[in-house]
């Protein structure tokens, strides 16, 4: 273990500068921009460059898994409910419909679940599916296609099953889904039994469910995490999980005889979320307890009814590589483990029941479970009295590491569902969270992590859109949203994270070079010498481009007038897949900068921040209602000129990115920080 690692303070410092030195390229753009802005620079090319964090993305496929459906819970249905949010704002195409999804907000839509189906937007956003059914559910975080990999360790459970003892049981067992965005790439899974392979054309989704081993249920033996490996020739999406299990083990049947024997399907339910490639491994994660209903009374001793320990969660690691320390750290001391493994190996801690510290001395992969929760609330010493059953299922979550935390999110907590959220972050970072534009300490539970520089936080959500935000441009955060249905009748669950930063550790740089002639103005993107090879492009958009009718060309876009006298004004930015990113904006009658163009009137300060004030250039030019449009031509604010030389515009509760001012006498272009 690392000095780093035994002392807090050092670990958390190390912290600290790393988030300095990934922000200073950020506040040098702006300065830059601000520079030319402020000097009349109208005639030369603005070129800010950045960091950012890439949990959203331009284009989703996404897949499920199919959950069993059991006698009394609700039939499969053939959609699936899609959440799409999106931080800046963006028009998102579904299936040849055209959505837009608001700033900060989100929109829901239903997309076949037997196929996979494609996402695009024009600006970045991010989509969570939900399967919704009494006795089913689950949801997952999906990946944007830039972060895709060829190489995935997928999370599974084993084989398990349910039924009465006197009839056969239903066997069931994980399941993959894979989807294809090249045409021609061979896709592989290997398992301890061999290798299964397809060719997949682009869009295209191959369903694996595992094949039943024969007396095997619930045995280790057919757990093939860490032991399964898909590999491809070209990047793909995995969805992985099980089609209804129980964690951990439970019966067959509750109770086990009698005329009252009913078949154990209350406490199983399907598991399922997006896998990440392990080209996103990493070393420190946080996990703090799932939370639930105070009618699940946990930790009873069920072990004559075939229960297994039902306490806590189960935090489960995939190791990449030989000699793999794995060690923990919580406020309970007697809790902390460190264990070495091997390359292939999984390793799980049964029962975490704190917010814990973990950290692998080389990349690994990391999971959460939720557990299953069943046993008999009453039945008399007369065994065939009819008996109740108290029952809550359980769900699987991707933990990111350390690097992969985000400084945003926009997530639903559905109605029908007694939802929570847990979030952790580093101590120095609290006062910087907000929830729903309050301080997080206000609203969660605080939890302090043994001798460690993380704290999380926890607690129930009411129903509905909610938003996590930072004040500081250096704070993050990592959280999962999660809600359920437990008790007598058969219930419902779901849980994921709101967001991973899918940015890479790689060296290097994206190029960006915006050449205007007389009639258009040419777009060319790309990426700067580099000798890391994991450096691409993750996505290029417009955040606005005003009079625009843009042609996409390899590597790049040609941006025409949409009418013969209509001005052309937009701002393009790329990024690589290391967070990287590049901007510049245009205009098609006179320069390639960001300078304002404003009829008869200045705008000031530029870029914004709490507010803007116009002010005229003549007496008395300033009149009537100016409206504030946003990058995908929503109206977000209505402001009416009360002096006839200066109109102030307040911009305290808009989301940074770039605005219009329109209105008599005013046309201006303004970038919120």
């Amino acid at each position: 273990m690392t000095d780093r690692m035994r002392n807090g303070r050092n670990f958390s410092y190390f912290l600290g500068n790393r988030k300095e030195e990934m922000m200073r390229p950020f506040a040098l753009g702006f300065s830059v921009l601000l520079f030319l802005i402020c000097t009349g620079a109208g005639n030369a090319q603005v070129d800010t460059l950045g960091r950012m964090v890439l949990n959203e993305g331009l284009r989703y496929r996404v897949a499920a898994i199919v959950p069993r459906i059991a006698p009394g819970e609700s039939p499969a249905t053939n959609t699936t409910r899609c959440v799409v949010t999106s931080r800046s704002g963006s028009r998102v195409t579904v299936n040849g419909s055209s959505v837009v999804v608001p700033a900060q907000g989100s929109i829901e839509i239903f997309v076949p679940a037997s196929q996979a189906v494609e996402f695009v937007g024009t600006q970045p956003f991010a989509v969570l599916t939900l399967q919704t059914g009494l006795g089913h559910g689950e949801a997952a975080r999906h990946i944007p296609s830039y972060a895709w990999g060829t190489v995935y360790k997928p999370f599974l459970w084993w084989q398990d099953e349910y039924g009465l003892t006197s009839d056969v049981p239903t066997v069931t067992t994980s399941a993959v889904a894979l989807i294809a965005d090249v045409d021609d790439t061979r896709v592989s899974i290997t398992l301890p039994s061999g290798v299964l392979d397809t060719t997949l054309q682009r869009g295209e989704m191959w369903y694996k469910q595992f094949p039943v081993e024969q007396g095997r249920s619930r045995n280790d033996s057919t757990d093939y995490t860490g032991a399964c490996t898909i590999a491809s020739t070209h990047p793909i999406a995995v969805v992985s999980g099980h089609e209804k299990t129980s964690v951990l083990r439970h019966p067959n049947s509750m109770p086990k005889s009698g005329n009252y024997e009913r078949a154990a399907t209350r406490g199983r339910g399907n598991l399922h979320d997006a896998m990440l490639p392990t080209q996103q491994a990493g070393k420190v994660f946080v996990t703090t307890p799932i939370l639930y209903s105070p009618t699940r009374l946990r930790g009873r001793d069920l072990s004559l009814i075939d229960v297994e320990d039902d306490r806590g969660d189960v935090v489960r690691f995939i190791v990449l590589e030989d000699s793999t320390i794995i060690i923990s750290r919580s406020s309970n001391t007697s809790a902390n483990i460190d264990t070495m493994l091997h390359a292939g190996d999984t390793w799980y801690a049964s029962h975490v029941e704190i917010a814990t510290y973990w950290y692998a001395t080389k990349p690994v992969m990391c999971a959460q479970y939720g557990k299953s929760y069943a046993y008999i609330t009453w039945q008399s010493t007369q065994p065939l009295d009819d008996p109740s059953t108290d029952a809550g299922m359980p769900q699987l979550q991707i933990v990111p590491s350390n690097e992969q935390w985000i400084d945003h999110a926009v997530f639903v907590a559905p109605s029908e569902t007694e939802n929570f959220l847990s979030l952790v972050c580093v101590a120095e970072d609290i006062n910087s969270i907000r929830v729903d534009g309050q301080p997080i300490k206000t609203r969660l539970r605080k939890h302090l992590i043994g001798e460690t520089p993380f704290v999380a936080f926890d607690g129930p959500i009411a129903p509905g859109e909610h938003r996590i935000t930072t004040t500081n441009p250096t704070a993050k955060f990592s959280a999962w949203s999660y809600g359920s249905i437990d008790g007598l009748s058969v219930g419902r669950i779901y849980g994921a994270s709101t967001g991973v930063n899918h940015a890479l550790q790689c060296d290097g740089e994206p190029t960006l070079v915006v050449t205007r002639n007389s009639d258009s103005v040419q777009v060319a993107y790309g990426i700067a010498d580099s000798s890391d090879a994991c450096l691409t492009t993750a996505m290029t958009y417009f955040e606005l481009c005003n009079g625009c009718a843009i042609e996409e060309r390899p590597q790049g876009f040609v941006v025409r007038r949409t009418q013969p006298d209509v001005r052309v004004e937009g701002v393009v930015r790329t990024v690589a897949t290391n967070g990287m990113y590049r901007r510049a904006a245009f205009a098609l009658d006179g320069t390639v900068g960001v300078a304002n163009e404003v009829s008869q009137s200045y705008v000031a300060p530029n870029p914004a921040g709490e507010y803007v004030v116009v002010s005229a250039a003549s007496a008395g030019s300033l009149r009537g209602t100016y409206r504030v449009w946003s990058h995908i031509g929503q109206c977000v604010r209505e402001v009416v000129a009360m002096e006839p030389s200066q109109l102030y515009v307040d911009l305290s509760d808009l989301v940074p990115g770039v605005y219009h001012i329109d209105g008599d006498g005013v046309h201006a272009t303004i970038v919120k920080q």
